[in-house]
């Protein structure tokens, strides 16, 4: 478990007393052993939060408790989404069919954002 009070694995990288591969090792074993704990936690929040939606949604979909907050239950949605590439492709195709005003208009609908990036963290697989 990560102690904030005493020097940490980041910390002596820092300093240089532990080389990449040994923080990173030392660090990754800190988060499985952080994650193992959270686990059962996870759980016990999932039933509480199917506890309380039951709860709300006996008291009609709303409730507020003083001090917590407002409490309520959404109804299911969908969200829709388009595959970028083939629109691409489509525009492509359009454009070079002669269809270029068309091409032109879909292909002005695009919106582009960004997104910091960050770590990702892709786990093996542990043999049971």
């Amino acid at each position: 478990m990560v102690d904030l009070n005493n020097p940490n694995t980041y910390q002596r990288w820092q300093d240089g007393e532990l080389t990449d591969n040994e923080a990173l090792e030392l660090l990754c074993r800190q988060l499985t052993s952080l994650q193992d704990r959270l686990e059962p936690l996870q759980f016990v929040e999932k039933q509480l939060r199917a506890w309380i939606s039951e709860v709300v949604d006996r008291e009609g979909g709303r409730a507020e408790v003083t001090g917590f907050g407002r409490l309520q239950i959404t109804g299911a949605s969908q969200t829709v989404t388009y595959d970028r590439r083939k629109l691409d492709n489509l525009v492509a195709r359009l454009a070079a069919e002669g269809y270029s005003d068309l091409a032109q208009e879909i292909a002005s609908y695009r919106k582009e954002s960004s997104r910091s990036g960050g770590l990702r963290i892709l786990r093996e697989k542990l043999e049971e």
